[in-house]
């Protein structure tokens, strides 16, 4: 009986700890949007995750008190609230995505130059003549 009402009280806790979270998570998402925002500051290029699953690409032009504005490719200007928003990220490459790209690149021209100067050595012509 003992560990029943124990284990009762248990999923009770965790069930009340759930719920506060899930009220209070909107506003320290809300905060945490905003601070994203501000901090990529106007004319950034981002990449905006919305509630439902929607993601759109454009420029902040705008940052107001509950909003702010991004232009997208075609030059639509579009009105976002924070509350709707679950991700802002800054769009491109940057960080350790541009340098394993410029890794990449690096070991592409290597092999390369390597190959050629590896032909240049051997005797056989560079047309494809052959010594009779």
């Amino acid at each position: 009986m003992k560990k029943l009402l124990g284990t009762t009280a248990l999923i009770i806790a965790l069930i009340a700890n759930s719920w506060a979270q899930a009220t209070t998570g909107g506003d320290a998402g809300l905060i945490r949007v905003r601070q994203e925002v501000e901090s990529l500051g106007v004319d950034t290029d981002v990449n905006v995750t919305l509630k439902y699953g929607t993601k759109v690409n454009g420029r902040i032009i705008r940052i107001s008190g509950d909003t702010f504005d991004l232009r997208d490719l075609a030059g639509a200007v579009t009105n976002y609230k924070f509350a709707d928003v679950i991700k802002v990220k800054k769009s491109g490459l940057h960080g350790a995505k541009a340098a394993l790209a410029i890794g990449i690149a690096a070991a592409i021209v290597t092999v390369i130059v390597i190959d050629i100067s590896r032909k240049r050595q051997s005797n056989i012509c560079p047309l494809g003549c052959r010594t009779f």
